[in-house]
C-alpha cells in the first residue's frame, strides 16, 4: 500500500485547524485555552467518536443546546478550511 506522507490524516488536520482558531477577547475571565478545550472535546467525542450530545454536555457541564452550537461552529470552520471536507446535512 502506498501512502503519501505529505497528506495529513483528517483528524490531525482538523485538530491543527482548531488549535489555530483566532479568538476575540475571551469573555468573563475565561482564557483561550478554556474555549479550545471545549472545541477539542466536541471535535473528538462528538464528531469523531459519534457520542451523543447529552454525554458531551455532561462532560463539559454545558447544555445540549450549547454543544449543538459548538458542533455547528466546528463544522462551519472545518468545511471552510479542510481539503475535501463537505458538510453533509
Amino acid at each position: 500500500m502506498n501512502f503519501d506522507s505529505n497528506i495529513k490524516s483528517p483528524i490531525t488536520e482538523a485538530t491543527d485547524i482548531i488549535m489555530n482558531i483566532p479568538f476575540m477577547q475571551p469573555k468573563q475571565h475565561k482564557t483561550k485555552e478554556y474555549y479550545l478545550n471545549q472545541y477539542l472535546v466536541v471535535l473528538t467525542e462528538r464528531l469523531i467518536k459519534g457520542l451523543p450530545r447529552s454525554h458531551i454536555a455532561k462532560l463539559l457541564n454545558k447544555s445540549i443546546t450549547r454543544i449543538m452550537q459548538i458542533e455547528y461552529k466546528l463544522k462551519h470552520i472545518l468545511s471552510k478550511k479542510m481539503k475535501g471536507y463537505k458538510n453533509e446535512q
